[in-house]
């Protein structure tokens, strides 16, 4: 069997949501950044597609073949933020890499909708 992956060249830069709150937050806080033009992400975790398909497959335990689908109209091969400036001025790196965002997610979605223990799950 087989997961059709459109856009599986195309790279992009992945940042777990507990860095990008604590990103904002030290941003939110600090005079330095005030009238500022930040990105907010992580581009020490870049990568194709087709590469997070395969780890999100091996986080879950699918055994599926990746089928490259056609690219996205009008997505751009590559997104990855400069964080050069936000880095110098909150002090912050995100922390959480991409493996580890993944089985976090999954384990919470696992959790909450997948096995129905909680409200969202309804």
């Amino acid at each position: 069997s087989s997961l059709d992956v459109a856009s599986t060249s195309h790279r992009r830069a992945f940042c777990y949501i507990e860095d990008a709150v604590e990103l904002i937050a030290r941003a939110a806080q600090s005079d330095q950044c005030a009238g500022k033009t930040l990105n907010i992400g992580n581009q020490d975790v870049e990568l194709s597609i087709g590469e997070l398909a395969e780890v999100i497959l091996a986080v879950t335990g699918k055994k599926l073949r990746i089928a490259a689908g056609a690219e996205a109209a009008g997505s751009p091969s590559r997104r990855c933020p400069d964080m050069t400036l936000t880095t110098a001025l909150t002090g912050y790196r995100p922390r959480v890499g991409l493996r580890e965002g993944v089985e976090r997610t999954y384990a919470w979605y696992r959790k909450n909708v997948f096995e129905g223990r909680e409200v969202s799950a309804k």
